[in-house]
C-alpha cells in the first residue's frame, strides 16, 4: 500500500471518530485527548531520546500519567502542579543516577519540554471544549474543529506540494519514508 492510500484510509477511519468525540465532549473527548497525548509523547520520545529506552519510557509514563491526572482534576492550578511534579520526577531520575551530569541537563530539559508541550497543549484543547454549559461547549468544539480543519488542509497541501515539487528532504531522520521537503515548506 502506498503512502497516499494509507493516509486516505487513516483519515476515513479517524476523522469521524475525532469529530464525534469533539461533538460529544466530556469523557469521550478526554479519552481521545489522552490517546493523542500518549501517542505524541511516544513519538516525541522516539525522536529526542532514540539512544535511551529509559528516557523514552520515563517521558511516556510520567508525561502520560501527568496528562491523565490533569484531564481528571477540575482546577487548572492543580493540573499545572501535576505537570510540575512530573518534571520533578524526570529531574530526580537524572540527578539520582550515577554518571556524567554534563549531558543530563540537556536531556532533562528536552524531556520536560515534551511533557509540558504535549501535556498542557492537549489538556487545554479538552478544557476549552468543556467550558460553559452543554450548548456553549458544543459551539467551542466547533471552533476547535475549524482550527483542526485549517491545520489538516495545510498539511494536505504541504504533502501534495512536496510530492509535486520536492526533491530535497528536510528531515529524513525523523520520518524517512515521508520526510517533508524544502519545496513544500517554501510554498507561497
Amino acid at each position: 500500500m502506498n503512502n497516499l492510500a494509507l493516509r486516505v484510509i487513516s483519515a476515513a477511519v479517524l476523522l469521524p471518530i475525532v469529530i464525534s468525540c469533539f461533538i460529544a465532549g466530556g469523557w469521550w473527548l478526554r479519552g481521545l485527548v489522552l490517546f493523542a497525548a500518549l501517542a505524541s509523547l511516544f513519538e516525541y520520545g522516539r525522536i529526542v531520546a532514540k539512544d535511551s529506552a529509559r528516557d523514552r519510557w520515563a517521558l511516556f509514563i510520567l508525561g502520560g500519567a501527568a496528562t491523565a491526572i490533569a484531564l481528571v482534576v477540575e482546577n487548572a492550578s492543580t493540573a499545572i502542579l501535576v505537570m510540575q511534579l512530573a518534571t520533578m520526577g524526570l529531574a530526580s531520575m537524572f540527578v539520582l543516577q550515577p554518571g556524567e551530569l554534563a549531558h543530563a541537563w540537556k536531556r532533562l530539559c528536552t524531556l520536560a519540554f515534551g511533557a509540558w508541550y504535549v501535556g498542557l497543549s492537549i489538556v487545554c484543547v479538552a478544557r476549552l471544549r468543556d467550558l460553559g454549559d452543554v450548548h456553549q461547549g458544543a459551539a467551542r468544539g466547533g471552533t476547535i474543529l475549524v482550527a483542526f480543519t485549517a491545520t489538516w488542509a495545510n498539511d494536505t497541501c504541504a504533502y501534495f506540494a512536496g510530492r509535486l515539487l520536492g526533491k530535497h528532504k528536510m528531515s529524513g531522520a525523523i520520518s524517512p519514508l515521508t520526510a517533508p521537503v524544502w519545496s513544500a515548506a517554501m510554498r507561497p
